[in-house]
């Protein structure tokens, strides 16, 4: 049986959760968030950067954020282990280890290391039972340290130089209205077929795709707020509820009250946890 736990660490401001018995496979999409996480067990097909890997126990997976990947179901049950790092605690983290407040950019989508490993399930641990905060704030620094001394390439700042990022803020910003293809190529001054093979070669993903996962986690931010799904659905862009419910299942692998109901903080855990 599939279960997803969450929970949340308002001190650090990060969310963990938990994967326990995934067999589903999720569409390419990205987050605007960094992503920490380790295969505990299973085997999934990650598609990312356009490179394909084999995921397996042991492997640990790192997402910059707006990071394409797509995942695959290829055997076994899923149990994996995340953190997600939102980009302001990240650029926090790292103005306290370079010493510049840019956000830092890994260059490895996936790798193996034991001692980063058995870091990162310390601070997971810590964040999942709520115990040991101040271990935790310990531990969070020391694993993104690691990280970036390791893997850390460019800076967002350089990723902005992208000749797409005006398209994708634009997209950002207007995420709520309709946007159309032919908007978009006005608003880039270029053609349909222009935009649709820079963008894609850039970002990975279709300017709807694009489109599509900004919406999902401007959904996924009012849900936190609890606020009714059919609500969410109309503020984000999505022409009925049950429209919204097909995608936030597809890329979430929860329905939107499902989330609802997993979301917790450090003062209480979800029901699947009692």
């Amino acid at each position: 049986m599939e279960n997803k736990v969450l929970v949340r660490n308002d001190l650090l401001k990060v969310d963990a959760y938990r994967f326990e018995g995934l067999v589903r496979s999720f569409p390419t999409h990205f987050h605007e968030y960094y992503t920490i996480g380790y295969m505990n067990g299973g085997n999934r097909r990650l598609i990312c950067g356009g490179r394909e890997y084999e995921l397996k126990k042991g492997d640990m997976v790192l997402f910059n954020p707006r990071d394409s990947h797509a995942c695959i179901h290829s055997g076994g049950d899923m149990f994996f282990s995340g953190i997600n790092i939102p980009k302001r605690v990240m650029a926090e983290l790292a103005e306290g280890i370079t010493g510049t407040s840019l956000a830092p950019r890994f260059r490895e989508n996936v790798f193996g290391n034991i001692e980063y490993a058995v870091c990162f399930g310390e601070l997971h641990e810590n964040i999942m039972s709520g115990k040991e905060k101040s271990k935790a704030e310990e531990k969070l620094t020391l694993l993104v340290s690691k990280l970036i001394e390791e893997y850390a390439v460019r800076t967002e700042a350089a990723e902005c130089e992208d000749d797409m990022n005006r398209v994708c803020e634009y997209i950002k910003n207007n995420y709520m209205n309709r946007i159309t293809l032919d908007r978009l190529c006005k608003f880039a001054g270029v053609s349909k077929s222009t935009l649709l093979r820079y963008f894609t070669k850039q970002m990975g993903i279709t300017p709807y795709g694009y489109l599509e996962s900004i919406r999902i986690c401007e959904a996924k931010k009012l849900l936190e707020k609890r606020m009714p799904p059919a609500q969410a659905a109309l503020a984000t862009g999505f022409y009925d509820q049950s429209h919204f419910t097909t995608y936030f299942t597809r890329f979430m692998g929860l329905t939107p009250n499902e989330f609802r109901s997993e979301l917790t903080n450090d003062s209480g855990r979800s029901n699947n946890e009692k």
